[in-house]
């Protein structure tokens, strides 16, 4: 690895690859169709119509 002048990894990144083959699962994916892109408004949609209970 020295002669190839290869970065070692530690143990803790090897680990984390090991277990998570597609890459980060934190990861922002794009909306790919229409019926997601709707999912996903509809799911923002809700989330601010909650609002705060505290005031009634």
């Amino acid at each position: 690895m020295d002669r190839r002048h290869i970065q070692r990894r530690s143990r803790s990144d090897t680990a984390y690859q090991k277990k998570h083959p597609k890459g980060d699962p934190f990861k922002f994916r794009p909306v790919i169709n229409m019926e997601d892109a709707w999912l996903k408004g509809l799911g923002i949609g809700l989330y601010w119509g909650e609002g705060n209970k505290a005031n009634k």
